[in-house]
Order: structure tokens, then C-alpha cells, then sequence
């Protein structure tokens, strides 16, 4: 039997913590998806995202409560560097298309954010729905096709920069693929 858990598609109701590229960063991201669509083709994806987490509130309220929690817990955090060491391609279940993306590079920084973030929200009894054996991702472009990355097929080695990590958004996922901002954390350490 398996340790490996299944990670479903997101669906109504859950919730995100996510990390999205300072606005003054965007230009540069931009440039890197225009090249990969010239190389790969298929569509540029909008609005930039690292999806750390997901879970589902149990109570109605529930949002707003794990907000103020989250708040005190990674408020404090500094400002940090977000690495990609490959981009990858894979199936995504959510938006049913093949999808492009960087893999996030597992720094010491990324690690420790994550583990609070895992700590924060177990505090809360409100587990992650992610498998920690997974790579995070952030998504590059929507396929038309399964692409040809490399002798693998669906890895290339691009590791470099993505963006500095400067606060934490935290949304919800609504009917229709609508998502709602529920806060901003800045990262003021």
C-alpha cells in the first residue's frame, strides 16, 4: 500500500495560499513566456502564481479566522528569491489541458516557508490537500499539444530566477473557475 496521497482537482469552497510576482518584476516573466510560446506555442497564461497551498474550511468563517492566523504567523517573514531548476509538462486536472510550467527550485528559504505555511495550517486543524512529495509549479503557458521538452519528454533543466516573493495571497475558489481574494500578506521581516 502506498504513503503517496492522491491529490484531487480543486474544487468550490477550497481555499489558496499563493505567492505572485511583484509587479515590477511581471515584465521580465512576461519576456520568458513569450519565448517558451515561440518554442512551444499554445497560450501565455495570465496572472503569475505559485500555488503553496490548499485547503478547505471547515466552518463558514473559517476563512477570515485562518487569515488572522496566517497573518501573525508569516507577517514577519522576509522577502525571498523564487528559483525554477527545470520546466516541466504534465496533465492538469483542474483546467483539463496539458500545461507548461517551471518547477520551483527547493531552497532553504522555499522549504522553510513551506513548513510554516504545513505547521500554521495543521496548528489550525485545517490540513493541506497537496502531497508534500510533489514539486510545487508555476504555470508558464496552456498546451495545445504535449510539447517535446528533451530526451525525457517532459523535463528541460532552466534553472534561474523567477521573482522575489514579497507577501502571500489567499484566495477562494468559487463556482464557474471564479476566484475571489480573500487578503494580502505582506512580508515585512
Amino acid at each position: 500500500m502506498s504513503n503517496v496521497k492522491e491529490q484531487r482537482a480543486a474544487k468550490p469552497g477550497d481555499t489558496f495560499i499563493l505567492l505572485v510576482p511583484p509587479a515590477q518584476e511581471l515584465h521580465h516573466l512576461e519576456k520568458l513566456q513569450l519565448g517558451f510560446q515561440n518554442q512551444y506555442s499554445g497560450k501565455i497564461v495570465d496572472h503569475i502564481h505559485i500555488t503553496c497551498e490548499r485547503f478547505t474550511p471547515k466552518r463558514e468563517k473559517f476563512p477570515q479566522e485562518c487569515s488572522a492566523v496566517l497573518r501573525h504567523h508569516i507577517g514577519n517573514l522576509t522577502p525571498f528569491t523564487v528559483f525554477s531548476d527545470a520546466v516541466i509538462q504534465f496533465y492538469a486536472p483542474y483546467w483539463q489541458n496539458q500545461v507548461l510550467r517551471w518547477r520551483i527550485e527547493e531552497t532553504a528559504a522555499w522549504i522553510e516557508f513551506r513548513n510554516l505555511l504545513r505547521k500554521t495550517l495543521e496548528g489550525i486543524a485545517c490540513p493541506s490537500h497537496f502531497d508534500r512529495q510533489r514539486r510545487a509549479t508555476c504555470s508558464i503557458l496552456t498546451l495545445d499539444k504535449a510539447a517535446e521538452l528533451g530526451e525525457k519528454h517532459d523535463l528541460v533543466i532552466h534553472s534561474q530566477k523567477l521573482f522575489t516573493a514579497q507577501e502571500a495571497v489567499i484566495s477562494q475558489l468559487h463556482e464557474n473557475h471564479q476566484f475571489e481574494i480573500l487578503e494580502t500578506i505582506p512580508f515585512s521581516g
